[in-house]
């Protein structure tokens, strides 16, 4: 019996042998791979390094295009009790790295073409009033344009009925002239009762120009009409595409660096 329960204590302390040498191979494994010093750390960090170096560079060229003396990261540890929103870079910062993306893929001219576009960009962020001064002038433009159009589409429409109505005399006084325009009905009734047709070529020849005429109106009409909407597709285009960029620059603000 004693040899037995020998046997039980030296398989249990085998047991927990086993078990202790596995628990520090799975701490090790960890540590290797989740620790500090880690393969997920250093596989993050090489991941991760070129995007904060095109981000050093973007705040390089900021500060030495701005004169700025100092630049503070937020999300650091640095204790940092109040800075004026009109300090905050973010989106500039941002903006750099979206520029220098499409630069890569822009000839000569649309460089040059986007630097400009980038300065007077540059300005407004600057000038929080210049910004909503540019903005009143595309408002202010937006609308000339609608105004302008609307004035065309009116002016066609104008055109196409005096088109219509000279179109209408002209062929009246041809049938004046041709003596096919009467007075009378084109169909008789004798005094014996009995009815006899008097259509006749000339009355044939106004009924197809007055269908001619009405298939013409109804084309105009549809042009005019898909102008209009095609006007109104457009307007409603730029102004979907300004709360985009709108709403993508206010997104962009919520997740600054």
């Amino acid at each position: 019996m004693s040899g037995c329960c020998q046997k039980f204590a030296v398989s249990h302390q085998e047991r927990e042998e086993e078990i202790a040498f596995q628990e520090n191979e799975l701490l090790d494994y960890t540590q290797k791979k989740f620790g500090p010093n880690g393969d997920l750390i250093v596989q993050k960090a090489v991941l991760v390094k070129p995007i904060q170096d095109q981000v050093f560079n973007a705040v390089q060229d900021i500060a030495e295009a701005k004169k700025y003396d100092y630049i503070f990261d937020k999300s650091s540890d640095l204790t940092m009790l109040f800075a004026a929103k009109k300090h905050d870079i973010s989106d500039r910062v941002v903006n750099a790295l979206t520029r220098s993306e499409k630069r890569k893929e822009m000839s000569k001219k649309q460089l040059k073409l986007e630097e400009e576009r980038e300065r007077k960009q540059d300005m407004i962020d600057d000038n929080p009033e210049l910004s909503e001064r540019q903005k009143l002038i595309e408002e202010r433009k937006n609308a000339r344009l609608k105004m302008i159009e609307d004035k065309k589409i009116a002016a066609e429409e104008k055109k196409a009925e005096a088109d219509a109505k000279r179109k209408q005399l002209l062929e009246d006084k041809n049938n004046k002239k041709t003596g096919t325009v009467s007075d009378k009905s084109n169909t008789d009734t004798p005094k014996d009762g009995t009815s006899t047709d008097t259509s006749s070529p000339a009355a044939d020849k106004k009924a197809a120009a007055e269908e001619a005429k009405k298939k013409s109106l109804e084309e105009r009409q549809k042009i005019i009409d898909d102008r209009k909407k095609a006007a109104e597709e457009k307007r409603l285009k730029t102004i979907a595409d300004r709360e985009a960029a709108k709403k993508a620059k206010e997104d962009a603000k919520n997740n600054k660096p």
